[in-house]
């Protein structure tokens, strides 16, 4: 599939700040100032959409964005602005109040493939890769693993029976698997095994 990107242009985003957005940067939790921010290519739908997964995309990375830079690959059926770039860097920075904010959404048609990661990691080159939602949407991501020098992740959405063995090898070709629930954790264990899966509290372990 051949989506050329053209122009680069600014464009303001719909956000609608709770209680810890519009507080101050400096009373943020985790805030860390914008050349230490690590950046997250995270292929979802196109957070402007009123989709599930465009929601959640949403809530995450304006929850995430005073600790790290961000690239949406910006899913979406038959897009209107597919192959563009809009940066709503300024509009997350002045909303939010955090100084560099760094938020890019690159309009696409799917989910993506092969050739717009390859551009996306030479034009951006992300610290690491995010995906949302079925990783069977991602098998093309999946088969060009060993040209992807920086980590996969998945945040797993999944928490619902029977237990999804067919996505065992999607998970362990990720470097990292962030569950929503305790269900979706044992569902991982089930279907990797318990010997097979290191853990980390975040509650606990984070830095």
């Amino acid at each position: 599939m051949n989506q050329q990107l053209h122009s680069v242009s600014a464009i303001p985003i719909d956000i609608k700040p709770d209680e810890s957005t519009i507080i101050g940067t400096g009373m943020r939790e985790g805030y860390l100032p914008p050349e230490q921010r690590k950046k997250i290519l995270f292929l979802c739908d196109d957070i402007r959409l009123p989709s599930g997964c465009g929601i959640m995309g949403k809530e995450l990375i304006m929850g995430m964005l005073h600790r790290f830079h961000f690239v949406n690959l910006a899913a979406g059926i038959a897009h209107n602005e597919a192959g563009s770039c809009r940066d709503a860097s300024q509009a997350v920075e002045q909303e939010l109040n955090i100084p560099g904010a760094y938020l890019k959404l690159y309009p696409y048609n799917g989910y993506g493939d092969a050739e717009i990661i390859t551009r996306l990691l030479a034009i951006e080159t992300p610290d690491v890769i995010l995906h949302l939602t079925d990783p069977r949407y991602f098998l093309w991501l999946y088969q060009m693993r060993d040209q992807i020098e920086i980590p996969i992740c998945y945040y797993a959405l999944w928490d619902d029976l029977p237990y999804p063995r067919y996505n065992r090898d999607f998970y362990r070709s990720s470097d990292a698997i962030f569950g929503i629930s305790k269900q979706s954790f044992n569902l991982h264990n089930q279907v990797l095994g318990k010997e097979n899966v290191n853990i980390l509290d975040f509650n606990k372990d984070a830095t």
